[in-house]
């Protein structure tokens, strides 16, 4: 499968990187400017149906904008938010997506609740909640998976604990099942549920994995200027043959994240669903493996600023950590 980026995906990516360079800025946690930012650009719908409001873009375009999203060290839950609970609501029938015109301008927020997950990212200041439970209201699954699944949007409960993640992004707890109640809706059931969670999982690991990309080539680029730019005994100490060797460990584990996120995006087509479930948790794996790498590779390479808050590399290191979860 070629990968060659056509004009539009090109200015795509370079004007997400532009936008993101100069304007965002860390506010912690979740800034209400920045998501509505992110919805007039229609990044929030960029691969949602346009009779909702999105753009029907690709795959590619929706990984070209996370790789972005992860230079950036944005911190607003796009891919739990647009992404996993907007495609979710897309393959859930009519009900669902009457839902997803508010998601898109950046009016209305859903996150997912995942069968046993307790931590919910994008959760925090969410309108509703999407979960999959068990037809008799129970969420969950045991050893013999779950017996009649059904979606339905749930009220936040008032117990939810709002968390903030090492990294900063904003996270809930939740003590005790979520069991759906009379004024809840339901948007689909059996094996529309299961084909719906399957293809939101689906698009969100994608986005995650291009994400990552972003965080690591981030993470590159300051370990390289900083080797470029610190001096020993009169030279730069890229000069030095170790720190060269490290830095070119640094450059394989990015291009081995770039080619599972090659192989993500192929798999995202391929209809058979064990072969395509499979090679996407094989390319999660080897991305999360290439930013750990990558992630610690940049802090010792720093020495011990790389653990200040002042360096970017820490953060990097701590994002990457968020998303490989």
């Amino acid at each position: 499968m070629q990968f060659t980026l056509s004009d539009e995906q090109s200015l795509l990516h370079s004007s997400a990187q532009r936008y993101l360079a100069q304007a965002y800025r860390h506010e912690g946690g979740f800034s209400a400017r920045q998501w509505q930012a992110f919805a007039e650009m229609g990044w929030l719908g960029l691969s949602l149906p346009g009779d909702v409001g999105g753009l029907d873009g690709s795959p590619e375009d929706l990984a070209l904008l996370h790789q972005a999203l992860g230079h950036a060290l944005v911190r607003e839950p796009v891919a739990a938010v647009a992404v996993l609970a907007g495609h979710l609501l897309s393959h859930a029938g009519q009900g669902a997506q009457a839902l997803l015109p508010a998601l898109v301008a950046g009016t209305a927020r859903y996150a997912v609740a995942l069968p046993g997950s307790r931590l919910l990212h994008g959760a925090a200041g969410a309108d509703a909640l999407i979960v999959l439970v068990n037809a008799d209201g129970h969420d969950g699954q045991g050893e013999q998976g779950i017996a009649m699944p059904a979606l339905h949007c749930v009220r936040l409960p008032a117990t939810a604990r709002e968390l903030t993640l090492v990294d900063g992004s904003l996270a809930c707890m939740i003590d005790g099942a979520l069991q759906p109640a009379a004024a809840d809706t339901l948007l689909c059931r059996g094996d529309a549920a299961l084909h719906a969670m399957d293809i939101a999982q689906a698009w969100a690991l994608v986005a995650a994995s291009a994400e990552s990309l972003g965080v690591m080539e981030r993470a590159l680029d300051a370990t390289r200027e900083h080797l470029l730019q610190r001096q020993q005994f009169g030279v730069a100490i890229a000069s030095f043959q170790a720190l060269r060797h490290r830095l070119a460990d640094m450059v394989i584990a990015v291009e081995q994240a770039r080619g599972a996120l090659h192989a993500a995006l192929a798999a995202l087509r391929d209809a058979d669903r064990p072969r395509r479930r499979r090679t996407l948790a094989l390319a999660k794996m080897r991305v999360d493996t290439s930013g750990r790498f990558v992630g610690a590779q940049a802090i010792q390479l720093h020495g011990g600023m790389g653990m200040t808050d002042e360096c970017i590399v820490g953060h990097c290191f701590k994002r990457l950590m968020v998303l490989a979860q």
